[in-house]
């Protein structure tokens, strides 16, 4: 995204008020996110990988919340 990314997206709709889940598909190690996802309010985390497995994870993730 060229103006902000996942986290700053989700603290912005968390600062309005919306509550919707919000799963943050990211490519950045996961150790690097967790505390500033919490703080953020993301729902879940789910890192990119080589392939197409990740898709089905992110798939699960999202039957999980919705």
């Amino acid at each position: 995204m060229p103006k902000l990314d996942g986290l700053e997206l989700c603290s912005a709709l968390r600062d309005r008020g919306n509550d919707v889940p919000f799963l943050l598909f990211t490519a950045r190690e996961l150790e690097d996110l967790e505390g500033a996802a919490d703080d953020a309010g993301v729902t879940n985390i789910v890192q990119k990988g080589t392939g197409t497995e990740q898709y089905s994870v992110l798939a699960d993730h999202i039957r999980d919340v919705v």
